[in-house]
């Protein structure tokens, strides 16, 4: 072999070599971008399902103002997942469960989070527990609970059982409604500053992590809204593992109940 063949030789292999540490690069760019590309992708569709649970449950939301417009009650939860109210007589089964979605004229889809999973329904605590039409003497005035009575009890003769002194007032606050602890605090409690009072109201889309039946197991902020207690949360949003939170909430007070019935008809509740 001459000498031009021996350099051509050693030129081809350190040419060859050189080739392969590109090709590693590029690989290492490409995995690089992939990965990057594959987050990009799942955060724009996590984003699009937090969409669709925010307008699912404001349709929600909507259809139970509706529901309460022509029935002249709320609905109770369900709590069987068949799709319908559930009651034993005339007060509720269970102050939190599933949306009636067949009596609200919706579907399984509307009453679900971006991600498939079930919102969560709940109503005055008080409208699981005893008469829910009887109203109060002092004040003179109905109870929260109230809004979901079915049978109009005395001194009411027809629906609603409900009127514009029904609490909450501006001077007496409701019993049995929840509360929502805002975004700011540490501590969700009872003296926390709130987002909301006084709320007749609260459904939770539970959304990436689902509804779970431990409650224990979740972080302290979304434990919150999984527990059956009369707080809620709307904490920031959290994608650490000790402390992950993406919740939406949404509510409806007295105080939108009655003003749909006015918006509707201003002499509905004299």
């Amino acid at each position: 072999m001459n000498r031009d063949s021996v350099g051509c030789s050693q030129s081809y292999r350190k040419q060859s070599g050189f080739n392969l540490v590109e090709l590693a690069l590029v690989l290492v760019i490409i995995g690089i971008l992939s990965v990057g590309g594959f987050k990009m992708i799942q955060t724009q569709r996590d984003s699009a399902k937090y969409s669709s649970s925010k307008q699912n449950l404001q349709q929600v939301k909507q259809a139970l103002l509706a529901y309460a417009l022509v029935n002249q009650y709320l609905p109770c939860p369900d709590t069987n997942q068949d799709g319908r109210e559930n009651r034993n007589g005339s007060r509720c089964t269970a102050s939190a469960g599933r949306l009636p979605y067949i009596d609200l004229g919706l579907n399984k889809a509307n009453v679900s989070d971006g991600w498939g999973n079930p919102i969560r329904y709940a109503v005055n605590q008080e409208s699981a527990s005893g008469n829910i039409c009887a109203q109060s003497a002092s004040p003179p005035a109905g109870r929260a609970a109230n809004y979901f009575c079915n049978t109009p009890t005395a001194p009411k003769t027809a629906l609603p059982q409900f009127d514009l002194n029904t609490l909450p007032t501006q001077v007496v606050p409701s019993t049995g409604d929840y509360s929502v602890c805002d975004s700011t605090v540490n501590n969700c409690t009872a003296a926390s500053s709130m987002a909301a009072d006084n709320q007749s109201v609260v459904l939770v889309a539970f959304n990436k992590d689902g509804y779970i039946s431990n409650c224990n197991s979740l972080s302290t902020q979304e434990r919150e809204n999984c527990d059956t207690d009369t707080l809620y949360w709307a904490a920031r949003f959290n994608n650490s593992t000790t402390a992950f939170f993406d919740d939406s909430i949404e509510t409806i007070s007295g105080y939108d109940i009655k003003k749909a019935f006015l918006e509707n008809n201003p002499m509905a509740l004299q």
